[in-house]
């Protein structure tokens, strides 16, 4: 599962989760420069990525574009890095579902609330 997140989620959340999602990149990894939303999408549409955000404004893009990418909305509020990385460990069999599943092919936002 290839995931791409954005440059509100810590960097430091990557090392913990890749033994989970070995393919995990962070927005601030590849690209360079100042980060855009339009930047993150088209990384992750062109490389075959789901981003996984805190910002509103991937729903938005996914509502008015469709997929892909598909993005993954943690509506989870305010959060240690550990309890991030425990919710990424958790949720794995739901994101794996919602990203490989041909049955969730046409859904292309998952929101955690």
């Amino acid at each position: 599962m290839k995931l791409f997140l954005d440059e509100n989620i810590t960097y430091r959340v990557i090392r913990k989760i890749t033994e989970y999602y070995p393919e995990c990149k962070h927005a601030t990894d590849v690209i360079k420069g100042k980060l855009s939303d339009k930047l993150i999408w088209d990384y992750a549409k062109e490389n075959g990525y789901t981003i996984v955000t805190f910002d509103s404004d991937f729903s938005d893009l996914v509502s008015m574009n469709g997929c892909p990418p598909k993005v993954i909305w943690l509506r989870i509020g305010n959060t240690t890095n550990l309890n991030l990385i425990n919710f990424f460990i958790n949720k794995q069999e739901a994101i794996k579902d919602f990203i490989l599943n041909p049955i969730n092919k046409d859904f292309c936002c998952l929101e955690f609330e």
